[in-house]
């Protein structure tokens, strides 16, 4: 994004570009800094960007009174005061039912049913804002025009799913649209939340797969990234998924505070024993802007990218080289479970350790990728992604 305002500002000098999104904070001198980025909107940006869209087009050129915001002057980042978060989200009109996002124009609709989120990880920014709801009334409508546009892939966006306090409702609505039994919902949850009849009403909503954070199984870690686990109900949770043919994945996170080679072969143990190595979606930390964790990093030792991904490259317990043997444990149970590395598992491999900060490739660097034991996978690539940085790359490279 930053590459294609710089190009678009060498173009049209004049013009203002306007950033936002969660790589926006104060502590991202990366965009603050940027010479092509004249505004930058912090958090939730609904009414802070119609407050700066009123005075460009105003023609007014000092901002200082818009909150939330960080502007130029005279070559100056100036960040004004922070804005507090909007308390009633019904004051947000919802773009599916204004006509500005048709549904239909795409393969998968996302509905937001709340903001913030009701536990407390250290690691993500989910907990950093309040904990509000959308309207049900909203959420409902919202759904029912997506089904008419004839889009039956929908995710729910919510941290966990299961703590909206109407949640009961929201699947009753879409239960009653799904008589067909066409539509595939997705959605993130706790399976320590889980029991026979939730599950039975997540099923007959026409909920096909869900996402289940485990992260780690060590007690020392989990107590650091503030995420208490009781384990046997997680297993609880994943026989009554298992039994009503609802797919699911868990994510496991490499490079945890606290995490040691020992107490991740024991998390790695517990899924081999329990049959869920198939199951796992693996991620390699990062250390976000603005999260608990990211002050907290010093207390362990953590070393990041200070740019996105933000991708921890060590902690005190653990080295690179530890890190990337997190991976090959992992990569070895795998390959006894008769199962590939995912898509996930399998990126991680090639961006967070063969080159971590995404350096050119060089002749040694093929040299190393040629070595790499990667086994076949069972599904078609359909896309390639290649990550460019203008720092250390050039178009020569493409070669």
């Amino acid at each position: 994004s930053l590459f294609i305002a710089e190009k678009v500002k060498e173009k049209l000098p004049d013009i203002k570009i306007i950033a936002g999104g969660p790589e926006v904070t104060i502590d991202s001198r990366y965009v603050l800094d940027n010479p092509a980025i004249d505004i930058g909107c912090f958090g939730e940006a609904e009414f802070t960007f119609v407050e700066v869209m009123r005075h460009v087009l105003m023609r007014k050129k000092d901002m200082e009174g818009i909150r939330g915001i960080f502007y130029k002057k005279r070559n100056e980042v100036i960040v004004t005061p922070a804005r507090t978060f909007v308390k009633n989200l019904n004051a947000l009109p919802s773009p599916y039912l204004l006509g500005i996002i048709n549904p239909g124009d795409y393969d998968m609709a996302w509905i937001e049913t709340k903001r913030g989120c009701h536990y407390s990880c250290t690691y993500c920014g989910d907990n950093l804002r309040p904990l509000r709801l959308f309207p049900l009334d909203r959420i409902r409508k919202e759904i029912r025009l997506i089904v008419s546009k004839g889009v039956y892939n929908i995710k729910l966006l919510d941290s966990s799913f299961l703590t909206t306090p109407y949640f009961k409702e929201i699947c009753e609505s879409i239960k009653n649209l799904n008589a067909k039994k066409n539509l595939f919902i997705s959605a993130e949850l706790r399976a320590e939340d889980l029991n026979e009849k939730t599950a039975a009403l997540l099923k007959d909503c026409g909920l096909r797969t869900v996402e289940l954070g485990l992260q780690s199984c060590s007690p020392v870690v989990l107590k650091n990234i503030n995420r208490p686990t009781n384990l046997k109900k997680f297993i609880d949770g994943i026989r009554v998924l298992k039994k009503n043919r609802i797919q699911f994945f868990i994510d496991l996170i490499i490079g945890l505070p606290g995490e040691t080679l020992k107490s991740f072969r024991e998390t790695v143990g517990f899924l081999k024993e329990n049959k869920l190595i198939p199951h796992l979606s693996v991620f390699q930390l990062a250390i976000l802007p603005g999260t608990k964790l990211k002050r907290e990093k010093n207390k362990y030792g953590i070393e990041h990218q200070e740019k996105p991904p933000y991708l921890v490259t060590r902690t005190n317990p653990l080295s690179k080289s530890d890190i990337k043997k997190c991976f090959e444990i992992l990569s070895k149970a795998k390959s006894k479970n008769n199962t590939v590395l995912k898509p996930y598992l399998l990126s991680s491999l090639l961006t967070s350790h063969l080159k971590i900060d995404y350096q050119s490739p060089k002749d040694s660097d093929k040299k190393h990728l040629s070595r790499i034991n990667i086994e076949p996978m069972d599904f078609p690539v359909t896309k390639i992604i290649l990550e460019l940085d203008r720092n250390t790359q050039n178009p020569d490279h493409l070669d």
